[in-house]
């Protein structure tokens, strides 16, 4: 039923909308005229719902979401934080509507991203993804996922760019980095060019780990007279610089996705006296710095008598399948 305006925990809720039994408001939230709330739809803190919107049962909005006038939320969409939905921008939840089967227990569910539009008048078709902060322009019909970040226009729709969290459009003609001055914010696109993240989902340094520690056996085939880089029976500089490469490799598959890998491209070191054969070497390796795609590592080798070397190495985030596709070789 309708109810009395209200702005003390919830902002303000016009009169004329009706809050049913159930719905979850988040404080600090704005709810204009001729509005429905219903039943288990929740629907977050410091969110702004304009005219004529419809939250349909177990519709779910995040924080901070702007719903402009005319828009109906149905069962099964979940916005994540900060996603804005234009004017009466149209969603779904059935692929084959009848009107005389009922398909209740078939609502596909949609999911909206973090900081993502939805430009006016657009139609989303149940069952997709929309990534974080991904832009879908005014009239656009969206029939499967769509990346994060990307700027995607027209029926149906396709990609015609990239976006930024503030919306300003990314230009990678010249590389696959792009510094956003208004932001102060460098985003990057993955190796097979489907991918954007900021400075630093590559590459959150703090909700990851930047150290490894492992061991290596050094057997006979580590020698340098089975190498061939000197004829004494210890361990080569080749198999050392080998340990401490990959050490780094595992290290650093905390930053990569899927479908990517790192290969080395630089390595400064000092072998500072030799280990026999059968001893344990210690390899310590910790990711100092991360700059696009390249991740630079300072690493120690150490056995039972001190030091054996110290290095800094540098590593690169590619595309496994092209990287390999470019040198002719299938796996």
């Amino acid at each position: 039923m309708p109810h009395p305006s209200r702005a003390a925990e919830t902002g303000y809720i016009d009169p004329t909308t009706i809050i049913d039994e159930g719905a979850h408001i988040g404080t600090g939230t704005t709810i204009w005229h001729f509005c429905h709330i219903m039943h288990d739809a929740v629907i977050g803190e410091q969110c702004h719902l304009g005219q004529n919107v419809v939250v349909q049962p177990d519709v779910r909005l995040g924080d901070r979401c702007r719903v402009l006038n005319n828009v109906t939320l149905f069962t099964g969409v979940h916005c994540e934080e900060e996603v804005f939905l234009g004017p009466s921008c149209v969603f779904t939840n059935v692929i084959n509507p009848r009107a005389a089967i009922s398909r209740k227990d078939e609502f596909r569910p949609t999911h909206i991203g973090r900081g993502a539009s939805i430009g006016a008048n657009a139609t989303i078709l149940c069952g997709v993804k929309i990534g974080a902060y991904a832009m879908i322009g005014a009239g656009t019909v969206v029939i499967r996922d769509v990346a994060p970040y990307a700027l995607v226009v027209g029926n149906p729709a396709r990609q015609i760019g990239w976006v930024s969290q503030e919306g300003h459009k990314l230009d990678f003609s010249e590389g696959p980095s792009c510094y956003v001055a208004e932001e102060q914010r460098t985003y990057h696109l993955s190796p097979d060019d489907n991918l954007v993240t900021t400075n630093n989902r590559y590459m959150n340094m703090e909700s990851k780990a930047t150290t490894l520690t492992k061991q290596y056996i050094i057997e006979p085939k580590h020698s340098a007279a089975e190498m061939g880089s000197g004829d004494m029976p210890v361990l080569a500089t080749p198999a050392l610089i080998a340990f401490m490469e990959n050490a780094a490799m595992l290290l650093a598959r905390n930053y990569t996705e899927e479908g990517s890998t790192t290969v080395g491209t630089m390595i400064t070191t000092d072998h500072q006296h030799a280990t026999p054969i059968g001893e344990t070497i210690t390899v310590s390796a910790q990711l100092s710095s991360i700059e696009g795609r390249k991740l630079t590592f300072t690493i120690e080798a150490t056995d039972q008598a001190g030091v054996v070397a110290q290095a800094t190495h540098e590593r690169f985030i590619v595309s496994r399948q092209r990287f390999l596709e470019r040198l002719g070789i299938k796996e």
